[in-house]
Parts: C-alpha cells; sequence; structure tokens
C-alpha cells in the first residue's frame, strides 16, 4: 500500500511541475503574442501603421511619414522617417529587453524627433519618439507580423501599431 501511494504522490508531484512549466512557458503578452517568442518576432523591419496618443489616433496631423523600425540580433536598431519636406531622417541606436523581455529599454537614440502639430496654438509637441530620456516601451503585442507598444511621456499615453515589413 506505501508503494502505492509513493508512486501515486510522485506521479502528481511530476504532473504539478511540468504544468506549472508549460504554463510558465505560454505567457502572452496583453494583446497578443508570445512572450517566449518575442526574441525571435521582433527581429524585423516594422512599419508604424497608426499612432495614438491618449487613445485618440493623431495619424492625420502627423509632421513625418514612413515611419519603421528595424531590431537586429546584436542588439542594434535603426529608426528612420521622412520629415514633411521628404528628407529622410535616420537614427541607430541599442535595444535591449527588460521585466522578463516584457518591455523594451533603448539607448542612444536621442536624434529622433518626429512632431505632430497642434492646429489649435499652431504649437508643435512630441509624437514619437521624444528627444529627452525615454522611458521602457512596455510591448502589447508581437507576433510574426504585428507589434504594438505603449509608453508614457510628458503625462501622455503614446500608442505605436506596427506590421512586419
Amino acid at each position: 500500500m506505501l508503494n502505492w501511494f509513493n508512486m501515486k504522490f510522485n506521479h502528481n508531484t511530476l504532473f504539478a511541475v511540468l504544468f506549472l512549466l508549460s504554463i510558465a512557458s505560454c505567457q502572452k503578452f496583453d494583446a497578443g503574442g508570445s512572450v517566449k517568442d518575442g526574441g525571435f518576432n521582433i527581429l524585423n523591419t516594422w512599419k508604424m501603421d497608426a499612432y495614438l496618443r491618449d487613445n485618440l489616433s493623431v495619424d492625420s496631423i502627423l509632421l513625418f511619414s514612413e515611419y519603421q523600425e528595424t531590431y537586429f540580433e546584436d542588439s542594434t536598431i535603426i529608426i528612420q522617417y521622412k520629415d514633411t519636406s521628404g528628407f529622410l531622417h535616420i537614427d541607430t541606436g541599442m535595444w535591449f529587453w527588460t521585466n522578463n523581455n516584457r518591455f523594451i529599454h533603448y539607448q542612444d537614440l536621442d536624434s529622433i524627433k518626429p512632431f505632430i502639430s497642434n492646429n489649435n496654438s499652431g504649437l508643435r509637441k512630441y509624437a514619437g519618439r521624444p528627444s529627452v530620456l525615454l522611458e521602457d516601451i512596455k510591448i502589447r503585442k508581437l507576433t510574426l507580423n504585428e507589434f504594438q507598444y505603449i509608453f508614457y511621456q510628458e503625462h501622455l499615453t503614446h500608442q505605436f501599431f506596427l506590421t512586419a515589413e
């Protein structure tokens, strides 16, 4: 009887450990995509499809176009976009995973200054990558074809929606 109990206990323990490991390996980002696959999925060129500021689309007043981010395996990132005169801006920096691969930290990207216009006052405000220190971005979704992230800057919520090139 004792052997049967020990065997059943060992079997249940093994099952519980395997179950916990399978749950840990299946972690998802908030809006979709596997955290485990994020390291592979991010290595791509991503084209911006939409940009939201405080949950409102500001695509129609962006003062830049053709925004792209390219992530490389050696932790290099290249960000490029065209301003309203068609001049191509390119910046190269580094990216690093943080917070259990749910956030990305950028380094050496301080020349990126895309702007949007504020139609009410005629002033310009930062819209994309601020030229000041950028907090880590939180990945909301990362699959082979879609990349969504969010960050907070100057009391505003910035959300980028990108698709694979």
